[in-house]
C-alpha cells in the first residue's frame, strides 16, 4: 500500500473511533443520570426518545471533547500505545479539560446563582464527566485505539517496495 491509503485508512479509523467514543460516553451519561428516575414499565417507552437523544449529546459531546482529544490520540498515534488504560487516563484528561471549559465559561466561580447555584458546585455532576470520559477513552481504545501506531510498521513495509519500483531499469529488470 502506498503512504497515502495508509494514512488514509488510519485517519478513517480515528475518525470512526472517535465517533463511537462520543457515543459511548454520551450513553453513559444518559444511563447513569436519568437511567435511576424510570420504573420498570416506563423505560420502554422512552426508548425512541433516549435514542434520539443519546445522538444528540454524542454530537455535543463530540463538539467539546475534539480539541482536548487531539494531543491524547496523538500522542498515542506516534508513541504506538496500545493499552486500555492509557486511553482511560486520557479520557479523564478530556474530561477535566471538558469541566474547565465549562467552568471557565460560567465565570469561573461556585457562587450561587438566580437559579440557586451552579452545577459545577456538586460533585455528582464532576464525577459523571470523568466517568463518561472514562467510558469514553475506553470505548476509544476498542474501536481505533488497539491499533495505534501500525501505520509505522506498515510504512517501513511499504518503503522497501517503493524503493525497488523506482530502481527497475526499462527492461524490466532491477538495476
Amino acid at each position: 500500500m502506498t503512504r497515502v491509503l495508509i494514512y488514509l485508512v488510519r485517519f478513517a479509523a480515528i475518525i470512526f473511533g472517535y465517533a463511537v467514543a462520543a457515543l459511548a460516553a454520551s450513553v453513559f451519561l444518559h444511563l447513569v443520570t436519568l437511567g435511576p428516575g424510570f420504573a420498570d414499565g416506563e423505560l420502554a417507552g422512552a426508548v425512541g426518545s433516549l435514542l434520539f437523544s443519546a445522538t444528540a449529546v454524542a454530537v455535543l459531546a463530540a463538539y467539546f471533547a475534539f480539541i482536548p482529544s487531539l494531543p491524547v490520540i496523538l500522542i498515542a498515534e506516534i508513541s504506538g500505545r496500545r493499552d486500555w488504560l492509557f486511553y482511560a487516563l486520557g479520557g479523564i484528561f478530556v474530561a477535566v479539560a471538558v469541566l474547565s471549559l465549562f467552568w471557565l465559561r460560567s465565570g469561573g466561580g461556585f457562587d450561587e446563582g438566580a437559579a440557586g447555584g451552579t452545577v459545577f458546585g456538586d460533585t455528582r455532576f464532576a464525577a459523571v464527566m470523568i466517568g463518561s470520559g472514562i467510558v469514553g477513552g475506553i470505548a476509544y481504545w476498542a474501536a481505533a485505539g488497539r491499533w495505534a501506531g501500525t501505520w509505522h510498521s506498515q510504512e517501513r513495509q511499504a518503503a522497501p517496495e517503493q524503493a525497488r519500483d523506482r530502481i527497475r531499469r526499462p527492461d524490466g529488470e532491477l538495476g
